[in-house]
């Protein structure tokens, strides 16, 4: 089912009427050419009648999407503006995620959402440059108050109140929240007053002309005494520049009987109308195509409706586009970020490390090489299958990792015990055990100093080398410069005075969270994992444990309240994954649901890892933690070591980097953060 606008178009148009015919925007009546009602510029036929006034509904082309009319013509009906029904479709890798809220056309600005408004704090009002004293006015406003006048005092929503109560007043006012007055080119003293009951929480629709006034709620016939002469234009927000209003307002139009003069709509600062940019937030008139700015102090503000109507799909997500309103999130294991706008489940990606592949098309892991094949790291879309290569004949590889990434990796096995190394045919280190073999050359890698499995030491000239696969030698994957994998075996570990500030404020129930980590010490006391911890009555999101076998769990909850309490027995050096949103936690396979407490005080505090209270000092290995908003991954943390370099960026200390921003997050405690791997 299409999503459905509705659009009031309104167009200016003049013509000259002929004694033989009607212009284009002008009917036949008794044998005289009367003008269209305004927006009404086309006619049809022999133009005999009103109803052969119509608009036109067009195309609207914006950023990301299109509003595609479901009729072309519509036709004047009596005094109401009939509306144009627009069909909203979004680009493919974008969703419907706001609402349009300008209509333009031949670059006019034409229609405004009706959810848009112009809000005044008290200061600010508009001069609509039509004078007040003509009994023939009419008008028509959709406001809410945002803070009704007090008991004793008037607030106007339009008028020009010259200070007499004896002098012609137009105006509409409210007195408190329970009278109100109206007022057309009238004495004041002799002004209609009626107890109407307002709420700052209801938009309200009202007309008013010299002899009705009436609103959602009623319906009231009026009858006052003129007074003298007052030419002073209507303010709207405002009786009198003195006397502004807290308001919104939605729309204000003003007719001289049947010609509307005004038609005010919200505009914002910075808008493009016809060459013409919005100096500040203020009303912009359609019948004159004219702006209308604040002539009091301080500023109006703009709002009510979001600003865009296709959101782009950014990060894991995708989206054909139409009326959907959901990105839909990349598979399991599909999670790698190559950029905004993916339009389809194939544009979803994983990273293979060397050594592996996608065994199957839509796997959720890679797959090893296996012994006798070699494949390259690399990016694979979901539904697609990864290529490994066989070794040439008599020749095989380890099978995984850095030993079978490629061509040169294809060797003869050395089998030692349960060791085994492939001598290669291209010599990799500076030194290298030599073996001829069929008349061909091998070498096996020889090192110093090197921490790896599938080892055998070698003594030679008082130096004792390394005998060795470089499969271990390889934890991180890396394409086009940038980090996209690091082996979740490696870890990074505090000694309780080292944390990283994630950026990412606590105070959204919408965030949840995947962690694998380790205790090095278990708590006696309280001690968080991670936290945006500020007081006990301040709104909080965190994982902590008490002692070795009780955990607590928040998030966006009240601290003194927690959304959940469990008893988990924790040991040291051993690797948990742990995931926690607003409704469950997650750990050792087991689920919990959540119960959610009263919110407390706002705390806008970002989440900090390694970090709770002030003297809470976890001791903790941190393999990775991965962070989510409303499904999009919004941060995935892994270890990374001094020195490393990642896009030209050289990492100045052990810390974390963002796979998502490509970024990186040192140390914000004191001392030093370990880099390792293994458990």
């Amino acid at each position: 089912m299409m999503k459905k606008i509705v659009l009031g178009i309104v167009f200016l148009s003049f013509g000259i009427a002929s004694a033989f015919a009607c212009d284009n925007g002008f009917y036949m009546s008794d044998g005289v050419c009367v003008e269209c009602p305004v927006g009404y510029s086309g006619s049809d036929g022999n133009r005999a009648d009103l109803t052969d006034c119509y608009i036109t509904c067009v195309q609207q082309e914006f950023d990301n999407g299109t509003a595609t009319p479901q009729q072309t013509k519509l036709y004047y009906s009596g005094d109401q503006y009939p509306l144009c029904q627009y069909s909203v479709s979004c680009n493919p890798g974008h969703i419907y995620s706001g609402t349009l809220y300008h209509i333009y056309s031949d670059k006019n600005l034409l229609w405004v959402h009706p959810d848009v408004y112009l809000q005044s704090s008290g200061t600010q009002y508009i001069d609509t440059g039509i004078p007040g004293n003509n009994e023939n006015l009419r008008f028509q406003i959709k406001y809410q108050w945002v803070n009704f006048p007090s008991s004793n005092e008037y607030q106007g929503l339009f008028g020009n109140y010259a200070g007499q109560e004896d002098i012609n007043t137009t105006r509409l006012i409210q007195y408190g929240s329970t009278r109100t007055h109206f007022n057309v080119n009238t004495a004041a003293q002799s002004s209609d007053s009626y107890s109407l009951t307002r709420s700052k929480d209801v938009i309200y629709t009202e007309y008013l002309d010299a002899t009705k006034f009436s609103s959602d709620d009623s319906v009231v016939e009026l009858d006052a005494e003129p007074g003298k002469e007052n030419d002073l234009n209507i303010l709207l927000f405002a009786e009198k520049t003195s006397l502004s209003s807290s308001v919104r307002i939605y729309y204000f139009k003003i007719w001289d009987g049947d010609k509307l003069l005004r038609y005010f709509v919200p505009v914002h600062e910075g808008m493009n109308i016809n060459g013409y940019i919005v100096p500040a937030d203020g009303m912009w008139d359609i019948v004159e195509h004219r702006y209308y700015g604040n002539s009091g102090s301080g500023n109006f503000v703009w709002g009510g409706v979001k600003m865009l109507v296709c959101d782009e799909c950014i990060g894991a997500v995708y989206s054909p586009g139409g009326e959907t309103r959901v990105c839909t999130p990349c598979p399991d294991g599909y999670g790698i970020d190559e950029g905004a706008g993916k339009s389809s489940v194939s544009q979803c990606q994983t990273f293979c490390p060397s050594g592996t592949y996608i065994a199957n098309a839509g796997d959720s892991t890679c797959t090893d090489a296996g012994a006798g094949y070699w494949t390259p790291s690399g990016l694979v879309n979901y539904g697609d299958v990864g290529v490994r290569t066989a070794c040439p004949d008599g020749l095989t590889t380890l099978g995984y990792g850095a030993s079978a990434n490629e061509a040169s990796d294809c060797g003869k096995a050395l089998n030692i015990g349960g060791t085994r190394i492939i001598f290669r045919p291209v010599k990799k280190t500076e030194h290298a055990l030599h073996a001829v073999i069929d008349g061909q050359d091998y070498y096996g890698s020889l090192s110093t100093g090197i921490n790896a499995i599938n080892t055998i030491n070698i003594r030679a000239d008082g130096q004792t080398y390394v005998l060795h696969d470089d499969n271990n030698l390889e934890n991180v994957g890396m394409l086009d410069g940038r980090l996209l994998w690091v082996d979740e075996n490696t870890y990074l570990q505090s000694d309780g005075y080292q944390y990283i500030d994630t950026g990412v404020p606590g105070n959204n129930k919408n965030l949840s969270f995947k962690i694998k980590y380790a205790w090095t010490v278990l708590p006696t006391g309280y001690q968080a994992i991670f936290a945006n911890y500020e007081s006990e009555t301040a709104n909080i999101t965190r994982l902590l444990q008490y002692g070795a076998g009780r955990t607590y769990v928040y998030v966006d909850t009240r601290t003194n309240t927690p959304s959940g309490t469990y008893n988990f027995a924790r040991s040291i050096n051993t690797p948990y994954v742990e995931t926690l949103n607003f409704s469950s936690y997650e750990t050792g396979g087991a689920s919990v649901s959540l119960t959610q407490p009263t919110a407390g005080t706002v705390n806008n505090k970002s989440i900090l890892l390694l970090k709770g209270a002030p003297s809470e000092h976890p001791k903790l290995k941190i393999y990775y933690f991965k962070v989510y908003d409303n499904g999009k991954l919004v941060r995935n943390f892994v270890p990374v070591r001094q020195g490393a370099v990642i896009n030209e960026f050289v990492v100045p200390s052990n810390g974390m980097w963002d796979i998502v921003e490509q970024k990186f997050y040192p140390n914000a405690g004191t001392g030093n953060f370990v880099y390792g791997y293994g458990g």
